[in-house]
């Protein structure tokens, strides 16, 4: 299983999007950049932290933590951040400046696919094809 710094060949990210919350919290503060951002836009493990969570890392990297939910915000705004997305990010996808880490691979029906999604042992994204 690859991590961002293996996906980064040992750099840190700039820009870390967490979806899962809880179980990635303390990995996301050690691959985060000085000046870097964490963008927690999901809980799926859990929005309580464990005892123990090294938040220096907040203070000695000056991460800027942030937090944000698209569902209780209006179809207006989320069409807006979708054309902002589609003007900005997207060419960086196609020319290889933003990379996304890549898991797994599986057919549509794999059971694996979910199995491996439950068990919260992600550090990148699963694709699904269509057969």
């Amino acid at each position: 299983m690859k991590s961002i710094l293996d996906v980064k060949h040992g750099h840190e990210a700039d820009v870390v999007i967490d979806f899962i919350g809880k179980d990635y919290a303390q990995f996301n503060l050690q691959v985060a950049v000085v000046d870097g951002r964490i963008a927690q836009v999901g809980a799926m493990s859990g929005g309580k932290l464990d005892a123990g969570l090294d938040i220096s890392l907040v203070i000695n990297k000056r991460i800027r933590w942030e937090g944000t939910r698209l569902r209780n915000r209006s179809l207006k705004y989320q069409s807006k951040l979708r054309d902002l997305l589609v003007e900005t990010a997207l060419p960086r996808f196609v020319d290889g400046t933003f990379n996304v880490a890549i898991e797994r691979e599986f057919s549509w029906n794999a059971q694996e696919a979910h199995a491996l999604t439950e068990s919260n042992q992600l550090k990148g994204n699963i694709i699904c094809k269509v057969d």
